[in-house]
């Protein structure tokens, strides 16, 4: 077999690996039983601030001193699909590692054994990695709000969520801003390259 076909093999079982770890994540995000959400948190009154190893403990709910964040054991459906999960698998983030692992084997499938990128249109996988990357961005600054509300009712109105002490998913309105620029880039050089085949 010769070396391409070998590469191009390792480089689908990749897409393959990412797509169903990611299934296999999400699976357990949504029914593991002993699955546990833990958001940063930072209290509005100093005392609550002490070294003890469980600051306070509530209904379904309990702050702890490690890094201020609050622990839920038992979450509902709607903690684990919109709760940001300091300890990973965050039902969000997963949806953009989903969708993008799709448009990977998309664009593998698009371009088959030619190596040139410009030979077939790639701008539908493309665009949906760019608009589902900014909207996941969008969607992760919304629920900041929200998730603050249920903290405080939580919580009594002791604490409220701490934006700063986790992931900024800010980052993801740059990455979706860079990947329209490349699209746009990509189309352009598509559209010249078909020019440029049909006067040949």
């Amino acid at each position: 077999m010769k070396k391409w076909q070998i590469t191009t093999w390792y480089v689908y079982l990749m897409g393959l690996a990412l797509l169903v770890s990611n299934v296999m994540a999400m699976y357990d995000t949504l029914f593991k039983d002993d699955y546990t959400i833990t958001s940063p948190v930072k209290a509005y009154l100093y005392q609550h601030r002490i070294n003890n190893i469980e600051l306070e403990q509530y209904q379904n709910a309990s702050v702890v001193q490690s890094q201020t964040v609050i622990k839920i054991e038992h979450p509902t459906i709607w903690q684990r699909i919109f709760w940001p999960n300091t300890n990973g698998g965050d039902f969000i983030i997963q949806q953009l590692y989903f969708v993008s692992s799709i448009c990977f084997l998309w664009i593998l499938v698009l371009l088959k054994n030619h190596y040139n990128p410009f030979v077939t249109n790639l701008s539908k996988p493309l665009s949906i990695a760019a608009f589902t990357t900014m909207i996941i961005a969008i969607i992760c600054e919304v629920r900041k709000h929200f998730i603050n509300s249920e903290i405080e009712q939580l919580t009594r109105d002791n604490f409220s969520y701490d934006k700063y002490g986790n992931w900024n998913y800010s980052y993801l309105i740059w990455a979706g801003i860079f990947l329209l620029i490349v699209l746009n880039w990509y189309q352009k050089a598509y559209n010249l390259q078909e020019e440029q085949d049909l006067t040949i």
